[in-house]
């Protein structure tokens, strides 16, 4: 181990690196491991064990176990439509054609209906419109820009699809999607929230991550992360220690978020 922290030290002494933390444990309880390396931000200060990070999509675990959750209590099934309950889904299309100057083709309207498995799984067909070229020409067909940070939640993620649901995976907002059913997002904030839990149908036009702890590009310009609305998909800011209590949780499968045999359908 101390030859590991050693290569790790010497990364950012010569600012190969920025600061981060590592942490280990194992299922039994018996292992655990935590350092926390390198600078905090600008002004000298140090990473430690309470920094927090954007989790990025690291928030899509935990956007699976407040679904399997809801599952779990009945309230929504893995297979039903989730139209039913996310009825901005009901009539999306799949996009076929899209090239600058010339019109949006579509393909007729899905014939299976988007599932919450489709979404968990990523098999719903619902990418991140910044990752293809045909959703930024269908995105400049509209006059919008692929990827905005700072609008609301389903204006950012409602695009047409890349496949019929369940044909093909493609990584992409359905996390997003799963979450913005309420029953979801409620497990969510309960999850991620330890005091003074907020409303949960209430948006957050104030929210953004805090200046002190954005991200400096090498350009010298700061990575601001402005949001509308929660993301289920990569919202979450939070310290690597809590978010290694979810994982360890899992791992022993001991049923403070889910029951074993939940866990063991996930994985």
């Amino acid at each position: 181990m101390a030859s590991l922290e050693d290569k790790f030290q010497n990364a950012f002494d010569t600012g190969d690196i920025p600061g981060v933390i590592l942490t280990a444990s194992d299922a039994k309880g018996t292992f655990k491991y935590q350092k926390a390396f390198g600078p905090k931000n600008a002004a000298g200060g140090k990473v430690d064990l309470d920094t927090t990070f954007i989790m990025a999509s690291c928030t899509k675990l935990m956007t699976s176990i407040a679904a399997m959750q809801c599952v779990e209590r009945g309230l929504i099934s893995l297979d039903e439509d989730i139209p039913r309950v996310l009825p901005e889904l009901k009539d999306v299309q799949i996009l076929k054609e899209a090239e600058p100057g010339k019109e949006i083709v579509y393909q007729q309207k899905p014939e299976t209906a988007i599932t919450l498995r489709h979404l968990l799984t990523h098999t719903s067909g619902m990418g991140y419109d910044i990752m293809d070229p045909r959703h930024h020409v269908w995105r400049a067909s509209r006059s919008e820009t692929p990827g905005i940070m700072g609008i609301p939640l389903l204006a950012r993620i409602s695009i047409p699809l890349h496949f019929e649901p369940g044909a093909s995976w493609v990584y992409g907002g359905s996390m997003d999607w799963a979450e913005a059913k309420p029953d979801i997002k409620r497990n969510l904030v309960k999850m991620t929230f330890r005091k003074g839990i907020p409303d949960q149908d209430m948006p957050f036009p104030t929210m953004s991550a805090p200046t002190s702890e954005c991200v400096e590009f090498t350009d010298g310009l700061i990575y601001d992360d402005p949001t509308a609305d929660e993301y289920g998909g990569s919202g979450a800011i939070g310290s690597p220690i809590d978010f290694t209590k979810i994982l360890d949780s899992l791992l022993a499968s001991d049923g403070k978020l889910l029951r074993r045999e939940t866990v063991d359908q996930m994985f």
